[in-house]
């Protein structure tokens, strides 16, 4: 009889204490988790109104922006940062926070051989001119910036305490830029050179992480975003990366899994998280900056249908924020906004979510959908891809 009425009792008491299991709610998403790839420095302000408007409004708290450094330097050590403030401003009074991408070498400190042509990027001869353009970018729109604490120190002040009365005056800094993502996407050679090199990228990334951590300590410096399936692959870019010692020279891995489904797509992040782990890195959080499919262009794992983008799209964002906490995402990041201008064959060009023209596609609902946690719209059916595309898990 005694041992009757001690079942009940224990099994009250270890419900009490239960681990929570794996199906629990998951915690809510950070506001910036969710974002999309949208270049606001090519457009003007009251261009970039109505787009950055829809995006806020639909939960998109983050955007991911390719700061041109050779707009931005106009002349050795002489900067022009009329466009970034208006960006800045227009971001931040929405709410959205910037990811910006160190990138576009000014043709007076670039790398590229003379006489060459093409769309090949080249990175700087000496890697100290992009780590002086990152620090100047730090005391522009970092902490205590003069974008956002205009130099008030009087001139009769010695010099040897200007700093401290300049940092004694308020100043709402508070959305001050701390992350920077340098370069993007170095394992591929149309990003590098014409040809990818884990060593030299890494040296980059070693010169410039120092003075952005010099300039900012506190600063989350993100890995140039590496792209493919063989980029987590073993004696892929990032291992190699990792056999160079780069790892201390980045808080974040950042990774553009593209992929033809959306199982796909969750396997390459896996492996990079496996790969992160075997360098005892696992803990190291990860950016997706890019994902996403494409409405037209040549690509045999991005190009799909209208319908399929929208179900794919939809699919693969809630997919993401369910393995958010597994793989340690910080955000993710839609590619792209709106499809460009250029018309070319190249897929990433029909990848938006709104056509040249401003036309909406269906996967521009589909997206609203998944990050407002809603279900999918009629029409966002993975029934619509082809079969070998429709796998989620």
């Amino acid at each position: 009889m005694r041992t009757r009425l001690l079942v009940p009792v224990l099994a009250v008491l270890l419900s009490a204490f239960a681990v929570p299991s794996r199906s629990a709610t998951p915690a809510p998403v950070p506001a910036d988790f969710y974002g999309t790839w949208y270049d606001a420095l090519s457009h003007t302000s009251a261009e970039n109104t109505p787009k950055l408007d829809a995006q806020a409004s639909m939960g998109m708290g983050a955007i991911r922006q390719y700061m041109w450094w050779d707009r931005m330097e106009v002349r050795p050590g002489v900067y022009d940062w009329t466009r970034m403030d208006e960006v800045v401003k227009d971001t931040t009074a929405r709410g959205i926070a910037l990811v910006p991408t160190l990138l576009y070498t000014p043709a007076f400190y670039s790398s590229k051989p003379a006489g060459a042509t093409g769309s090949t990027q080249y990175p700087p001869k000496d890697p100290r001119t992009m780590a002086a353009y990152a620090t100047a970018l730090i005391e522009r729109y970092g902490p205590r910036g003069t974008y956002w604490c205009p130099p008030l120190v009087p001139a009769f002040v010695p010099q040897a305490q200007a700093a401290a009365v300049r940092d004694a005056v308020p100043c709402d800094d508070s959305k001050a830029l701390r992350t920077w993502e340098v370069w993007n996407e170095p394992d591929l050679k149309a990003w590098w050179k014409g040809r990818a090199s884990a060593a030299e990228y890494a040296d980059l990334l070693r010169t410039v992480s120092a003075a952005i951590k010099k300039a900012d300590p506190g600063a989350e410096v993100v890995l140039g975003s590496l792209t493919g399936a063989q980029a987590a692959k073993r004696g892929g870019f990032l291992e190699q990366l990792y056999k160079l010692g780069a790892a201390k020279s980045f808080d974040t891995i950042a990774f553009n899994p593209y992929a033809p489904s959306v199982r796909d797509m969750i396997t390459r992040i896996r492996d990079v998280r496996t790969i992160a782990a075997a360098y005892g890195d696992g803990a190291k959080p990860i950016r997706i900056l890019e994902y996403g499919w494409a409405t037209g262009g040549r690509s045999p794992i991005t190009t799909v249908s209208s319908a399929c983008q929208a179900a794919l799209l939809y699919a693969g964002t809630v997919r993401l924020a369910e393995v958010r906490t597994e793989f340690r995402l910080r955000s993710i990041a839609q590619f792209q906004w709106q499809d460009s201008p250029a018309r070319s064959t190249a897929w990433p060009d029909y990848a938006g979510v709104v056509t040249v023209e401003g036309t909406n596609k269906p996967a521009l609902s589909a997206l609203a959908a998944a990050v407002g946690g809603e279900p999918a719209p009629a029409g966002a059916s993975l029934a619509s891809c082809p079969v070998e595309r429709r796998a989620v898990r």
